[in-house]
């Protein structure tokens, strides 16, 4: 285990829990990292990230990737900024994926730029309006002829 000492700078350092001593994370402690995480044996090549992808759409960066080759499509990713172990598989791939539907964080990975969201989201939400007022509108004479007929059966009319 890492203890993180945060420092008023926003610089932080990280101390293992056993001696005190400092830890960098370079690629050795991101594998020992992942296999603590994963709970078996990381492959012996981890792969520097740079740039946000599909798997690390957001978060520090660089951070380290360790690429297992299972089933599930298993990779580790380790960030040496926050010390943050990330594990990501098919499933919880797709989980993120539907959250993202929710959010709409596909469509800010699809386009950089957030005024265009910003748009987006503005014409989607007139469209919806617009929708919801055309249903209204179109479910009116039918109210109107149900409040009739029942005010004639109750004999209020």
């Amino acid at each position: 285990p890492l203890y993180q000492a945060r420092f008023a700078a926003k610089s932080s350092l990280f101390l293992r829990a056993t001696d005190g001593s400092e830890v960098m994370i370079t690629a050795g402690p991101a594998r020992t990292m992942a296999e603590a995480a994963v709970g078996r044996p990381a492959p012996s090549g981890a792969i520097e990230v740079r740039t946000h992808d599909a798997d690390y759409p957001s978060g520090a960066l660089p951070i380290f990737r360790l690429v297992y080759g299972d089933d599930k499509k298993t990779s580790v990713d380790v960030s040496p900024r926050t010390a943050e172990v990330r594990v990501n598989d098919s499933r919880r791939r797709m989980r993120r994926m539907v959250g993202s539907l929710h959010t709409f964080g596909s469509l800010r990975a699809l386009i950089r730029s957030p005024a265009t969201v910003h748009q987006l989201f503005i014409f989607a939400s007139l469209v919806s309006l617009l929708v919801v007022l055309t249903g209204y509108v179109l479910a009116l004479p039918r109210r109107r002829r149900r409040r009739i007929a029942d005010r004639r059966v109750s004999g209020k009319v």
